[in-house]
C-alpha cells in the first residue's frame, strides 16, 4: 500500500493544501482496496451458480475505481469524491435487482444516506447527527443478526460472509462518501469565492465605459514594471494617444455619441495592440498604451498602423451617421536615469502636445522634438 502511495503521488509535497492530499491519497487508496474487493466479488460470481449475472457489473466497477485514481494522480478532483459516493449505489441497485437482497448490497444505499446531510445546509444538528447515527445503527445491528444469528435474517449459509462483509464495506463507503461530498462543497465553494473575487478585481480595475483597464490599474503596473530590476527599460515605451476635436463630435452629436466614439477607439485599440501591452484609458478622451519589450522601429509601425486603423474604422453615430475620427499620438521610451514612471509619461504628453500644435493626426517621438 505505502508503494502504491509513492507511486501514485510522487508529488505530494508539493501540495500546499494538506485536506486535498488526504482527500486524493484517501479516496485513490479506498479505490484501490475496492478494486481488490470486486476482483474477489468477480471471482465469487464466477464459481457460484446463479451470480455470473454479476460478472460484467464487477468488471465495469474496477474500470470505473481506476478511473478514479487516474483523475486524482495530478489533483484533487471533486468529480472523483462524486463518482466514488455514486458507485456503491449503483452497484446496490443493480444487484438487488438482478439477485434479490442475500448478498447485502443493499446496505449501501443506507450507507449514503449519512453523507446527504450535507448537501442540505437547512439541516440541524439533531437531524445531522441522526443521519449518521440511523443507518450507522442499522447496518451494525444487522451485521449482528447476519453474523451471529443467521436463521433470524432468512440468508443462507453460502451467503453469511458475503453479507457481512458488505455490512462493514457499506459503513467504510458512507464515511468516505461524507467526506467526498464534504470536499466536494468547500471545493465548489472556494472556486465561486475565487470567481467573485476575480469579478471583483476585474471591476475595480477596469474602465466601465471602454473596458480597458483604468488609471489605477495602470499606474500599478507601471510601478510593478519600474522596481523591476531585470526589466530592460530601453525596450519600454509609454504612449498618450489622443482623439483629435472630441469637444466638437460631443458638441455636434452629443455625449452619448461621443461615449461611442470613445467605445470604438478602445475597441480599436484592443485589436490593434498584444495582449502583452498595457492598455488603458488616462483620461478623458485620452488613452494611454505601454508597450514592452519593443524597439523604436516597431513602436513606429504599431502607432501609424493604429492611427490608420481608427481613421479608417466604421464609426456611426445616431445609428446611420458616419464619423471620421483622427488621432494624435506621443510617445517616449523609459530612460535608466528616470526617478518615477511618470517622467517617462510626462516626456510622452510633451510629444502629444507637440503633435496636436502642429497639424494633428500624426505620431510624434519625444526624442525628435527640436
Amino acid at each position: 500500500m505505502l508503494f502504491l502511495v509513492r507511486f501514485l503521488f510522487k508529488d505530494i509535497g508539493k501540495i500546499i493544501d494538506k485536506r486535498e492530499a488526504v482527500f486524493r491519497i484517501g479516496v485513490s487508496t479506498l479505490s484501490f482496496m475496492f478494486i481488490v474487493f470486486h476482483i474477489i466479488f468477480f471471482a465469487f460470481a464466477l464459481i457460484t451458480n446463479g451470480l455470473q449475472i454479476m460478472m460484467p457489473i464487477n468488471l465495469m466497477c474496477i474500470l470505473i475505481y481506476i478511473l478514479i485514481i487516474l483523475m486524482n494522480r495530478n489533483e484533487a478532483s471533486a468529480a472523483s469524491g462524486i463518482i466514488f459516493a455514486i458507485i456503491p449505489a449503483f452497484y446496490a441497485a443493480v444487484s438487488v435487482y438482478l439477485i434479490g437482497w442475500e448478498l447485502g448490497t443493499q446496505w449501501y444505499l443506507l450507507a449514503l444516506i449519512a453523507p446527504l446531510h450535507i448537501l442540505n445546509a437547512n439541516f440541524s444538528m439533531v437531524q445531522r447527527q441522526l443521519c449518521v447515527a440511523i443507518p450507522v445503527f442499522a447496518m451494525l445491528f444487522s451485521g449482528y443478526l447476519t453474523f451471529f444469528q443467521p436463521d433470524s435474517t432468512g440468508v443462507g449459509d453460502d451467503f453469511i460472509l458475503m453479507q457481512f462483509i458488505n455490512i462493514l464495506l457499506a459503513l467504510v463507503t458512507g464515511a468516505v462518501a461524507a467526506r467526498a461530498f464534504s470536499f466536494c462543497n468547500t471545493f465548489n465553494n472556494s472556486a465561486s469565492d475565487q470567481k467573485k473575487i476575480d469579478t471583483l478585481s476585474k471591476v475595480a480595475s477596469t474602465d466601465q465605459l471602454t473596458q480597458l483597464s483604468n488609471k489605477s490599474h495602470l499606474q500599478n503596473a507601471l510601478g510593478n514594471i519600474f522596481r523591476d530590476e531585470d526589466v530592460n527599460r530601453a525596450r519600454i515605451f509609454t504612449v498618450l494617444i489622443n482623439i483629435d476635436d472630441f469637444r466638437l463630435i460631443n458638441e455636434k452629436y452629443g455625449n452619448e455619441n461621443g461615449d461611442e466614439v470613445l467605445k470604438k477607439v478602445a475597441e480599436v485599440i484592443t485589436a490593434c495592440f498584444r495582449k502583452t501591452d498595457i492598455k488603458a484609458r488616462w483620461g478623458g478622451d485620452t488613452f494611454i498604451i505601454v508597450l514592452n519589450d519593443t524597439n523604436e522601429q516597431g513602436v513606429k509601425i504599431a502607432l501609424e498602423k493604429f492611427r490608420r486603423m481608427v481613421k479608417d474604422a466604421d464609426i456611426v453615430v445616431n445609428d446611420s451617421t458616419p464619423v471620421e475620427v483622427n488621432v494624435t499620438m506621443g510617445y517616449s521610451a523609459f530612460d535608466e536615469e528616470d526617478e518615477s514612471y511618470m517622467e517617462c509619461i510626462k516626456r510622452s504628453d510633451e510629444a502629444l502636445i507637440h503633435g496636436k500644435k502642429n497639424g494633428k493626426n500624426t505620431v510624434v517621438n519625444y526624442d525628435e522634438l527640436s
